[in-house]
């Protein structure tokens, strides 16, 4: 499995990147449903940042409790949260950022801020193993807070760009738009002023572009919603400030559905936004006031997990203690298809499938012609379908689409061969020409007489041949 994890934080975009078997082509918005997990308690952390560590099958939370020094690690297992002892922790820092090293095998950290009287901006940089966090290194890209982090599998590095950090001594905040690399034990600067200018940008590794993919940037001139794409050696400007998503979001990319999503939460709303490869488009929208979110993939359950990381509008705590998800729902599978069927006219025929998945719907053709129950046709638009008294014309091609609110699958073509003993010459027409080729046959002692298959020729064939015969094929 190849799995990448961005940053996803308080307040900030973050994305995520997870590799799952794709079972069918779907149209990805109407593939995530929306739901609140009752189990999911979490603590409520101002200061949140998830991602999703693969080699242990767990979403991982750090931040600060609600007004606070008190930080937490909490890892979720796709049903419930729980806080885990990683001592000893990193030193106590807000707004720092994650991303999964796969060179390590760790959950990376870098960047944040302290405030011991005056703002200070860390330079180390910590792994959390599943167990313990690790420093791994002192010295790194010069000390920032809110910066974008995520994994790029193609080349096994992790990309750093961007964040602010405050200079006391101007009193200003400088917005940097540097790019560093993570190969799992030093850091390489890439390449400088170029790429989002500030915090609040997400990125994520989309195999289809072949790069890392970023959008946002709060800067001194506000948040620029513009997207670019870093390829490994520089950055590409794909949209110019055009996008309508604002900087309170997080982002997930979905390679089961290979598509981009942006989680935004704002004026008692949540949107679901869709990266269509040239820009965002809204995807679905959510009556859920959560303000400021973190999300992020978790493979175990296939869906995206979304945690508030604001209080509500009434200032409820309770609020954040909330956790919500979007479901992936497939088209469905097809386990058993329909086999090939052999029977003779006036007899009984079945085609059946097995699926897997939600299956809501299903339809039963013959070639291009859809079928439909009447009497002698009976479960066209369930998952068996039963053809009584079969007549020549029943003879072709057998299949049946599947689907459900995401999609359709078809299964595979079932050939009906419809075997008409009556029509003695086998030219495909019943008529007095099948009579008297038979009744030579059968005067002859033939064995093509012997039509009901016992052995021998007797009266016991012509009336037999009679009766399928007048009954038609």
């Amino acid at each position: 499995m190849t799995v990448a994890e961005g940053t996803s934080r308080r307040g900030v975009c973050g994305i995520s990147f997870v590799s799952l078997a794709l079972v069918a082509s779907v149209a990805s918005a109407q593939c995530l449903e929306w739901s609140e997990n009752p189990d999911g308690f979490v603590y409520p952390l101002l200061t949140t940042d998830l991602v999703y560590d693969p080699i242990r099958d767990k979403t991982i939370m750090w931040g600060s409790y609600i007004d606070t020094d008190v930080f937490y690690t909490q890892e979720y297992d796709g049903g419930v949260w729980r806080l885990v002892d990683g001592g000893p922790f990193p030193p106590a820092r807000y707004q720092s950022s994650l991303a999964y090293d796969n060179a390590t095998g760790m959950v990376l950290m870098f960047g944040g801020t302290l405030y011991q009287g005056s703002y200070f901006y860390p330079t180390d940089t910590w792994g959390w193993d599943g167990t313990s966090w690790q420093q791994l290194a002192v010295q790194g890209p010069r000390g920032r807070t809110e910066c974008s982090l995520t994994l790029d599998p193609a080349r096994g590095v992790v990309v750093l760009h961007g964040g602010v950090y405050r200079d006391e001594n101007v009193n200003r905040d400088v917005y940097l738009n540097d790019t560093w690399e993570w190969d799992g034990n030093n850091w390489e600067l890439k390449q400088t002023g170029s790429g989002p200018l500030g915090f609040n940008t997400t990125m994520a590794y989309d195999p289809g572009m072949g790069g890392v993919l970023a959008y946002g940037a709060q800067g001194s001139g506000g948040f620029d919603k513009s997207t670019w794409l870093w390829d490994g050696t520089q950055w590409s400007q794909l949209t110019v400030n055009s996008g309508q998503i604002n900087s309170d979001c997080d982002m997930v990319y979905h390679e089961g559905l290979d598509r981009m999503f942006i989680v935004s939460g704002t004026n008692q709303r949540t949107w679901l936004w869709e990266w269509t490869g040239s820009d965002w488009e809204l995807a679905q929208t959510i009556v859920e006031d959560l303000r400021l979110v973190a999300a992020s993939y978790h493979a175990s359950t296939d869906a995206i997990v979304v945690v508030p990381t604001f209080l509500a509008e009434n200032n409820d705590p309770r609020w954040n203690y909330r956790t919500w998800e979007f479901h992936t729902v497939y088209p469905p599978g097809i386990d058993t298809q329909p086999s090939d069927q052999e029977v003779e006219a006036g007899q009984a025929v079945e085609f059946s499938v097995e699926t897997s998945g939600e299956a809501t719907a299903f339809q039963w053709f013959q070639d291009s012609t859809p079928l439909a129950d009447d009497g002698r046709i009976i479960g066209a638009t369930t998952a068996a379908l039963q053809i009584n008294n079969v007549i020549r014309d029943d003879a072709g091609e057998y299949w049946v689409t599947v689907s459900n609110s995401c999609g359709e699958t078809e299964s595979a073509r079932a050939l009906l061969a419809v075997i008409c003993h009556a029509d003695f010459n086998d030219d495909g027409v019943l008529d007095t020409l099948d009579v008297l080729l038979y009744l030579n046959a059968w005067a002859g002692g033939n064995s093509s007489a012997d039509f009901n298959g016992d052995g021998t020729v007797n009266t016991l064939d012509f009336l037999a041949f009679l009766n399928a015969w007048v009954a038609g094929c």
